[in-house]
């Protein structure tokens, strides 16, 4: 392994070496390190400082990409500067285990090594440390700036639906105090377009905690999760969590739209055979209902020419067609009066302060006159209609008694 290391340049080198290090680990201290435990982190970080004293470099000359990841940087110098007995004492050497000699080979492959290394200065070795502490600093903020960006959603989307926005007092841009009524109210008063913030909520319950993970690390846009989010719309439940596990392994945008293409692709071609099934199965109720009407007709018409109908069957029978005949003109009129009902409603309702609204009173008078126009129109097709049907109606005398705004009983 030692001679393979020796072709590659000196960064990648160290590297290597340090994960040599850590492969080599036994059981127990390799679970140790791998949950960051400070004994595993020294027997390594003093392991990779020996290793390079005995080899004659400087351990702290360039240091190793994982002991900048780990924050290592600390503990790699206090290994550098202990003495022999105390470093091998943290090396914590297994009696089965311990460092390999050199052969001559290797120890002129280090001499040739050591005229290449890159010196670095106290002041550069300084200006790296910064960098590494400000990568450290930006990932954490941009952690808590996710996490607060989930808890805002989340707490827009609980303002939403419970709706308790309405009756607040704000005071608007211009230093006005006034009445939120409108989600639309609500979201100018944080400054936030509604458009915006309904987009990012469609959008967390889509795709919840991920969201956040697919706008700013693979950068897909508004449109793009609009799509997605269409797209997830049609598909099975189970889709749908496979569709978020792709997310959540996804690192790669191209990648993740074009499985959700595909996944998209083969719900279209399932739901396409869905409904020429569906159709099959209208099409074969229809020619069974028809067939049993058929059926009917026949035994009918074979009944009536062995059994002739009497006096009494005919009477009966009109009996019933009369019957059915008031029960259709009743259930017409019934029809008729809940539209009437329902039109005064809209005409209290628009008279009222809730539906008003903005609207000034000159707006408010030209809409009732409109309105009165508009219900006359009607009311008189509605009477042509009855009069061409033959219906003997004097609506003029009907309509005197309607009065729009009268109320109602409740039901």
């Amino acid at each position: 392994m030692e001679n393979n290391l020796e072709s590659l340049p000196l960064p990648r080198r160290l590297e290597e070496l340090f994960q040599e290090i850590v492969s080599s680990l036994g059981q127990e201290d390799r679970a140790a390190w791998e949950d960051h435990k400070k004994s595993a982190q020294l027997k390594v970080c003093a392991r990779y400082t020996s290793k390079l004293l005995r080899q004659g470099e400087d351990p702290l000359r360039l240091i190793p990409e994982t002991v900048s990841k780990r924050c290592l940087i600390p503990l790699l110098k206090k290994c550098a500067a202990m003495g022999a007995a105390d470093l091998d004492l943290a090396c914590g050497w297994e009696t089965t285990q311990s460092p390999v000699p050199l052969d001559i080979e290797t120890e002129q492959a280090v001499a040739t090594l050591r005229g290449q290394a890159v010196t670095v200065t106290d002041a550069e070795f300084d200006a790296t440390s910064i960098v590494i502490e400000t990568r450290g600093a930006l990932q954490q903020s941009q952690f808590i700036e996710t996490v607060s960006r989930t808890s805002m959603l989340a707490r827009l989307a609980h303002v939403k639906e419970s709706k308790s926005y309405r009756g607040a007092r704000v005071r608007d841009a211009g230093g006005t105090i006034v009445t939120i009524k409108t989600w639309d109210d609500y979201c100018k008063a944080l400054g936030m377009s509604r458009r915006t913030v309904d987009e990012d909520l469609a959008n967390l319950a889509a795709f919840g905690d991920n969201l956040l993970k697919m706008q700013d690390s693979l950068g897909i846009g508004y449109r793009e999760l609009r799509k997605m989010r269409a797209n997830m719309a049609g598909l099975p439940e189970a889709d749908q969590q496979q569709l978020r596990a792709e997310i959540e392994k996804a690192e790669d945008k191209d990648e993740l739209l074009a499985t959700l293409d595909e996944m998209g692709a083969r719900n279209a071609r399932l739901n396409a055979e869905k409904k020429e099934l569906e159709k099959q199965l209208a099409t074969n109720d229809r020619l069974l209902k028809e067939a049993r009407e058929k059926e009917y007709a026949t035994r009918q018409k074979m009944e009536k020419a062995i059994n002739p109908a009497g006096q009494d069957d005919e009477e009966k029978a009109a009996e019933l067609q009369l019957e059915s005949l008031r029960a259709m003109i009743s259930g017409k009129c019934v029809a008729l009066e809940n539209a009437g009902s329902s039109m005064a409603a809209a005409f209290r309702r628009m008279l009222s302060d809730e539906g008003r609204g903005r609207l000034t009173d000159q707006q408010l008078d030209d809409l009732v006159n409109w309105a009165n126009d508009r219900l006359s129109l009607a009311c008189a097709k509605v009477a042509d209609y009855l009069l061409t049907a033959g219906a003997d109606v004097d609506m003029a005398t009907a309509m005197q008694a309607i009065d729009l705004t009268r109320e109602e009983p409740e039901d």
